[in-house]
């Protein structure tokens, strides 16, 4: 598959796609906005990438490579439950690469799950709690015997995962790349309308298993 995309004329389609986008962006007058890793659910009104689930809609990139887009394109970046299943070193690449192709005073929006709610599963101490321990135990692991340390290595080794990361920590990988006015919220929400009602990984899984195991994180380029 990816041999057959990387042939001149589809990179030349992919190009005009994209030309075309970008046209069709500032005849409306609106921020040019990239949804990477969108799968088979791209947003209206973004440009969508993947490495598969290829429709008109849908154009091919690698966003473990160089993204092909000018800097300062962008006035919006999402991803949603995708830099999970990146290793460390593959999600900063990425990072740099979305610092580079935001425009000045662009957003960045993550989700992904969150490192803090799955160690906080040890405690054991809420109902909450309880129904995620259910939930992974009876959809993933009823070979293991029901336990936080099955759901919590079930979200570190499972579903392709490669790092997992919380709130601060992201911070702090973003601040060095130049990112700041860091915001947190769950799914769905935004102090910017362009950024609300995003989040759909809560059509894969119940969402309240999603509002507990994920949170959103935006970043703007300073």
């Amino acid at each position: 598959m990816n041999k057959y995309l990387a042939r001149p004329w589809h990179l030349a389609r992919r190009q005009a796609g994209f030309r075309k986008y970008f046209a069709a962006c500032q005849a409306q007058g609106s921020g040019p906005k990239l949804h990477v890793g969108c799968g088979n659910r791209p947003i209206s009104g973004w440009c969508n990438i993947d490495v598969a689930h290829l429709t008109q809609d849908v154009q091919y990139v690698n966003a473990l490579k160089r993204l092909p887009f000018e800097d300062g394109s962008f006035q919006f970046i999402f991803s949603e439950h995708f830099i999970e299943h990146l290793a460390f070193e593959e999600g900063l690449r990425f990072f740099k690469e979305a610092y580079r192709v935001l425009k000045t005073g662009g957003v960045l929006r993550t989700a992904t799950p969150d490192l803090k709610f799955l160690s906080s599963l040890y405690s054991g101490d809420s109902d909450q709690k309880q129904r995620y321990i259910d939930y992974v135990f009876e959809n993933f692991d009823g070979d293991k015997p029901q336990s936080p340390v099955a759901s919590i290595n079930r979200s570190f080794y499972g579903w392709g995962h490669r790092f997992i990361y919380d709130a601060l920590f992201l911070e702090k990988v973003l601040a060095q790349l130049g990112f700041g006015n860091f915001r947190t919220f769950k799914p769905g929400q935004s102090d910017a309308p362009e950024l609300r009602g995003l989040e759909q990984h809560g059509k894969s899984v119940p969402s309240d298993i999603n509002d507990m195991e994920t949170f959103v994180l935006e970043a703007t380029k300073l």
